[in-house]
C-alpha cells in the first residue's frame, strides 16, 4: 500500500476518515485534521525483547511489599470511607430539610391565598334579585 515503511513517530490518523497516513494532508480526503498515534502507542526506541529482558523480576521482594502497602485498606482509608459517608448522610439531611420547607411553604401559601368566587349556575343573577 505504501512505497516505504512509515514511522510511528511521524504516523498521522485522520480524524474524518480515519486514514492513517504521514503527509500534511490526508491522502484519502484531503482533511487537515489529525493525530498523532505516537499519542496513543509508545513508540519507543527498542525492540520489545529488549525492553523486556530489562523489566524487574515480578517476585522482587521490596516490589510486592510496596504494592500491599499500597493497596491495603488502612487506619487513613477507613477514615476517609467514614468522612465520605458522613458528608453523604448531611447531604441527604440537607435535601431532605430543604424539601419539607419548600413544601410546607407552598401549602401554606395555598391556604392563605385569596379564594376564587363560586361560579354562578346558568342565568343565576339576571333578573338582579342578587343585588339586594
Amino acid at each position: 500500500m505504501y512505497p516505504s515503511p512509515m514511522k510511528l513517530t511521524t504516523a498521522r490518523l485522520c480524524l474524518d476518515c480515519d486514514e492513517v497516513h504521514d503527509e500534511q494532508r490526508c491522502p484519502s480526503c484531503g482533511s487537515e485534521s489529525f493525530a498523532f498515534l505516537a499519542r496513543w502507542v509508545d513508540p519507543g526506541d527498542q525492540r520489545p525483547a529488549a525492553r523486556l529482558a530489562r523489566a524487574p523480576a515480578a517476585t522482587d521482594p521490596e516490589r510486592l511489599e510496596a504494592v500491599r502497602a499500597l493497596t491495603a485498606p488502612g487506619p487513613s482509608s477507613r477514615g476517609a470511607m467514614r468522612r465520605m459517608l458522613g458528608a453523604l448522610a448531611g447531604l441527604a439531611t440537607v435535601g431532605v430539610v430543604g424539601w419539607v420547607w419548600t413544601s410546607s411553604r407552598e401549602a401554606a401559601r395555598r391556604d392563605h391565598a385569596p379564594k376564587a368566587p363560586e361560579p354562578r349556575p346558568p342565568g343565576a343573577g339576571t333578573d338582579g334579585s342578587d343585588l339586594l
